[in-house]
């Protein structure tokens, strides 16, 4: 995922946010200077919210989840309540929990993060090797690399559900991608449709890829 997406979701975040302390800023001035002061926790801890997304970056899916709320500052106020927290130093690291429940709730959300995270240790593995031995593995490179790109926009619900019982989604993925191609680069969207239909219809993965424990403990 790049890091352009990133930072564009992350400022598109911000001016959202922006735009809604503005209008709560307005809210505020109809207020008598009385009533505008029981509201001044609320306002501080929107405003700590924005510095703390101004300093630091959400990954692309923790801020597409919080991209989809119609306030996302008021959310992010009233979870940080419920919580208990009495830390502003904590204000991201609420932010990424608000993210990380919402994703919680969305299969397809789930199963994308966990393919930008398997994506992400593949890279750290290709970085410590030398040209020799990446060549020997151009094929599974290019394999992985493609279906990280193309394999969240080809999902569905079931899929997601089924691929979120395993530790590496994108490599079940990819090496069935492999497969099938036989190093020809060329496929249709049918059938990376049909791809993920046939892995979950004959369970080709259930014995020969390592399960999520967590996904499976709750699915049992």
């Amino acid at each position: 995922m790049s890091e352009s997406l990133q930072k564009n979701l992350n400022d598109a975040l911000y001016g959202k946010m922006q735009t809604e302390l503005r209008d709560y800023e307005k809210w505020l001035e109809c207020k008598s200077a009385h009533d505008a002061l029981l509201y001044a926790r609320e306002y501080c801890l929107m405003e700590g919210f924005l510095d703390a997304l101004e300093e630091n970056d959400l990954s692309v899916y923790q801020a597409e989840m919080l991209l989809s709320l119609q306030k996302p500052l008021k959310y992010m106020v009233e979870a940080y309540e419920i919580s208990g927290m009495d830390d502003m130093e904590r204000l991201f690291a609420c932010l990424e929990s608000c993210a990380e429940t919402l994703m919680t709730a969305h299969p397809l959300m789930r199963l994308k993060d966990r393919v930008e995270s398997n994506y992400q240790d593949f890279r750290e593995q290709w970085l410590k090797m030398t040209p020799e031995e990446l060549i020997v593995h151009c094929e599974k490179l290019e394999a992985v690399t493609r279906m990280a790109k193309e394999l969240p926009g080809a999902l569905t619900e079931e899929d997601a559900e089924y691929l979120l019982r395993f530790k590496n989604p994108l490599e079940i993925v990819s090496d069935e991608w492999t497969r099938r191609n036989s190093g020809c680069s060329l496929y249709m969207d049918d059938e990376m449709k049909h791809l993920l239909w046939e892995l979950r219809d004959r369970g080709y993965a259930d014995d020969a890829y390592e399960l999520d424990a967590q996904e499976y403990s709750e699915e049992g």
